[in-house]
């Protein structure tokens, strides 16, 4: 019963693929992130920007620059 439940769990989760050589499976669960539109660290250093400039020109620039205008502004000037 643990090996029903947990294939049809895995199977929703990552790819299950046959080993050709011997017919064992094993399991690989995928991690992905945004592939698309803005991630955690450019949205969180948008808002940092505008509220501290209130100038969208910056705020876009220090999202282009993400995580490292977000270190600068925790270390500098925060």
């Amino acid at each position: 019963m643990w090996t029903a439940i947990s294939e049809a769990h895995f199977d929703s989760v990552s790819h299950c693929r046959e080993n050709e050589m011997n017919g064992s499976r094993y399991y690989g669960v995928r991690v992905e992130g945004a592939k698309f539109g803005v991630g955690f660290g450019s949205a969180l250093a948008i808002t940092i920007s505008y509220s501290e400039n209130h100038s969208i020109l910056w705020a876009i620039i220090d999202g282009i620059l993400s995580w490292l205008y977000v270190v600068y502004f925790a270390l500098f000037r925060g």
